[in-house]
């Protein structure tokens, strides 16, 4: 398939919706990442967390995971993701109670409760 870029903005509009994205800024000077979820029913869906690689592994990803789940406490009944089987941030999601539910060949499927302590 070959690659066309009006292809892939209209996708990308299709995709990514502003009011779902919120950018992580750090004492309030510097953006160093972004977090984007979704509700879907009774579950809130994580598309995507990125913190920027000069910022990760020193708690801004938990932190962001903690004000997140309380933030949404009460909206929704548990938390899902998508994660790429080879991707370091399976343990991170790990760590923060989330399990494996279902897996691909390349992708894993994560849940965790709501209730449970991030």
């Amino acid at each position: 398939m070959e690659w066309v870029d009006q292809d892939q903005e209209a996708q990308f509009a299709r995709l990514w919706r502003p009011d779902d994205t919120r950018i992580i800024t750090l004492n309030g000077e510097e953006d160093i990442g972004w977090v984007e979820f979704r509700p879907t029913g009774d579950e809130l869906f994580l598309k995507q967390l990125y913190i920027s690689p000069t910022h990760r592994r020193r708690g801004v990803g938990s932190q962001v995971m903690r004000l997140l789940l309380e933030e949404q406490q009460g909206m929704a009944q548990s938390m899902a993701l998508f994660v790429l089987k080879n991707n370091p941030a399976f343990r991170f999601y790990q760590r923060h109670g989330f399990e494996v539910v279902r897996e691909t060949h390349t992708t894993l499927v994560m849940r965790r409760a709501m209730a449970e302590a991030a």
